[in-house]
């Protein structure tokens, strides 16, 4: 099932902080260009209690079948496993990989 510009519902899982545990089923991005993680209330995940966490900190973006995390450009980086990404730079992610945004894990379960 394809959604907003042709990207699928998507599965992310809290793997530490206060919502350690907690399964966010994402339905539709909110843009075309994917799923918005990061401190503000217009993202598609909002993270307001890691005060490392950018306002828009990283995107996950869909094409061709395959799912790519985006560091936005944030002060403290976006890691994805133990590897800091190059902000602005797209890299794959797959089902299961985990990835950290200030001191928050998240695991993405379901693309």
């Amino acid at each position: 099932m394809l959604t907003v510009a042709g990207v699928p519902p998507i599965e992310l899982m809290i793997m530490s902080g206060p919502d350690d545990g907690t399964l966010l089923r994402l339905p539709a991005p909110h843009s075309p260009e994917g799923y918005m993680i990061g401190r503000r209330e217009d993202c598609d995940v909002v993270l307001p209690y890691d005060s490392q966490i950018s306002r828009q900190h990283a995107r996950i973006t869909f094409e061709r079948g395959v799912w790519y995390l985006e560091d936005m450009g944030s002060k403290n980086g976006t890691h994805l496993e133990k590897v800091k990404l190059e902000s602005q730079i797209r890299v794959v992610i797959d089902e299961g990989q985990m990835f950290r945004m200030g001191r928050t894990w998240l695991r993405l379960q379901r693309g």
